[in-house]
């Protein structure tokens, strides 16, 4: 069948989402044949026009570019022979049904002349006095959605580095191990931690650091089986986990490859090195979970450093000494959120967000800090997994959320005629999901006298992806606030483009594992540009976190992200510090001026970049 558009009383779906009348009648305004000719000839996507049993009458221009094949060799042929064969069945069902008198609405996959591509497909029916005489048969290609969504999925569960399953997949196949073996008696985890990898940082760089890293992954892939899963947890630290074991030497022998291995030289662009390790073992054991699994092998691991460096260690009563003493660290934290001297001191520093374009501090991020009175400054990457682990850190965020709009306050009055300061705060998963969040943050604005407008909240894209329907709900409350919204570590866990299009958020922080490796490495290059294009698309401001090096900002601002964050512009200072005062108790008003560079606190030493810095 050879359809004529314009000789129909069809409703041809243009734009997709105005859609058509649920029986194909015709739409006001659209009878006019020249108009629909018009809209068939023009439409940015793909439009073939079907008989009644599915044969192509005609195809206009975008659908011959899409597909790639010549209109002539399309009239007259099957459409379902355009669908991959996994597809067919279900393209089948659903252009019968349109042919029957439905609209359809699927996704799919078609054959094209340079490969698959994914596609929204429309079907609507074309009516003709009263009889169904062929559909529409609309296909809008979403291949480079796919990819990007296919490739987010993929960065929410592995190491970007090595390509290492991260943190995340590596939890969650343990809890699967031991779902399949109750007993736990096939199961074992062992943790790996470089002995020297801070030296070889601080002679040769983080490039040979990062190549040092590579190298160990490739190692400990050589050193255990095929069915063992392999994981990064960041910085120095990897873990094996080994499942369906025979007998529990196999563990040890296990281990004991991955020792001899890292005590081998590694060779690197300057110098060889020799790293070593420190192993923890741990055992699976009936009752046990993920979490008591991995904390076991961490246990055992930390007993390893405590007797000397480069060997293996099991999880055993003797590391309940270790235990007791993160009891004690856990106890000193609760007090210091209770303003008890003996707990120690918290404090908040701040760090510059800067608009690329101007060199202009456009806010600060709010970073908490402990001083210990036994063991002096406690670093984020202790402290903070602490709090996580034992309970503290809703505690220790609403500390930190009060202590941020209370310095708001300070430079604030200060200035009182200067531009309004602003501030940004870390939320952790598990404040997230507190039923008390939303009155903690009208607690905070209040008790300090300040503005929702004024304060930015950062959300962990793993925390809101977690249960988004409930997050959906918490982002209104706090949009009812007043409180700007951010989504934190943009790119590791997977959002999905309906998920960003319905949330109250204002703007995506690029998660630094990508900012790290762009501009050089052609994949997160491509990413990154990626993630840009999307957050414009979505009117979302985007910040780029890590920013370390020159050439980073200036491909940054060329890619079109507007603000960045990181060490090449200022480390995390005292208030005092990054307001250029030398007093806490007299503030300076924020240097939204502030042109090009941001001076660098004179105290506050440079961290780990991998390091949390975040108080959940």
């Amino acid at each position: 069948m050879t359809h004529d558009p314009a000789s129909s009383a069809a409703s041809l779906p243009l734009p997709l989402h105005a859609a058509p009348t649920a029986r194909g009648e015709p739409a006001a305004g659209l009878a006019d044949g020249a108009r629909l000719r018009a809209l068939f000839e023009l439409h940015v996507d793909g439009v073939l026009a079907l008989d009644d049993r599915g044969r192509i009458g005609e195809a206009n221009p975008a659908a011959v570019a899409l597909l790639g094949i010549p209109a002539a060799e399309l009239l007259g042929r099957d459409v379902l022979s355009l669908m991959t064969a996994e597809d067919c069945p279900r393209c089948e069902e659903r252009l019968g049904a349109a042919l029957q008198g439905t609209a359809q609405s699927w996704e799919a996959n078609l054959e094209t002349h340079d490969g698959r591509r994914a596609v929204q497909l429309a079907a609507v029916p074309i009516v003709e006095n009263g009889v169904t005489t062929g559909a529409f048969l609309v296909a809008h290609d979403v291949t480079s959605h796919r990819t990007l969504e296919a490739q987010l999925a993929h960065r929410a569960f592995h190491d970007p580095l090595t390509g290492l399953a991260n943190r995340a997949l590596f939890r969650d196949r343990v809890e699967q191990a031991l779902a399949r073996d109750p007993t736990g008696e096939h199961v074992a985890v062992i943790f790996v931690d470089l002995d020297d990898f801070k030296k070889v940082n601080d002679t040769q760089g983080h490039a040979a650091g990062d190549a040092l890293l590579v190298r160990v992954a490739a190692l400990l892939v050589d050193s255990t089986r095929g069915c063992d899963l392999i994981a990064r947890f960041g910085g120095d630290e990897f873990a094996v986990l080994l499942g369906r074991i025979a007998q529990r030497d196999h563990v040890d022998a296990v281990a004991a490859r991955i020792a001899a291995a890292l005590r081998r030289p590694i060779a690197l662009p300057l110098r060889d090195v020799v790293v070593g390790a420190s192993l923890g073992i741990a055992h699976g054991r009936p009752g046990i979970d993920a979490d008591e699994l991995l904390k076991d092998a961490d246990l055992a691991m930390y007993r390893t450093k405590a007797a000397s460096q480069g060997h293996v260690s099991k999880y055993a009563a003797g590391a309940q000494a270790l235990v007791e003493e993160r009891e004690a660290m856990h106890e000193d934290l609760r007090r210091a959120l209770e303003g008890d001297p003996a707990g120690g001191r918290l404090s908040l520093v701040y760090q510059p967000v800067v608009e690329l374009a101007s060199g202009r501090v456009s806010t600060y991020e709010a970073l908490a800090r402990w001083w210990h009175p036994a063991h002096g400054e406690v670093p984020p990457s202790t402290f903070v997994p602490l709090a996580e682990e034992t309970g503290l850190v809703v505690a220790l965020g609403r500390w930190v959320l009060r202590a941020a709009c209370a310095q708001l306050r300070r430079w604030e009055a200060a200035a009182p005629n200067a531009e309004r300061p602003t501030v940004r705060v870390n939320l952790s998963r598990c404040e997230l999901e507190q039923p008390t969040l939303l009155r903690d943050v009208a607690d905070a604005l209040d008790h300090a006298g300040v503005s929702g407008a004024q304060l930015t909240l950062e959300l962990p894209e793993a925390a809101v992806m977690r249960r988004p329907e409930e997050a959906l709900v918490t982002l209104h409350g706090l949009r009812e606030l007043g409180v700007r919204l951010a989504i934190d570590d943009f790119g590791t866990a997977a959002s999905s483009l309906g998920h960003l299009q319905r949330f109250p958020v204002d703007e995506l922080k690029i998660d630094r594992g990508f900012v790290d490796a762009a501009p050089e490495d052609a994949d997160a290059e491509a990413v990154v540009r990626s993630m840009v294009a999307l957050g414009r698309a979505l009117h979302l401001r985007m910040v780029a976190e890590g920013v370390e090096r020159p050439a980073q900002r200036a491909w940054l601002a060329d890619v079109g992200c507007e603000f960045a964050q990181g060490y090449l512009f200022a480390p995390p200072g005292a208030p005092a510090d990054v307001h250029g005062s030398a007093s806490d108790d007299a503030p300076h008003a924020m240097p939204h001026a502030m042109p090009h560079a941001v001076r660098a606190p004179r105290d506050i030493p440079r961290e780990p970049v991998h390091g949390s810095t975040a108080p959940a």
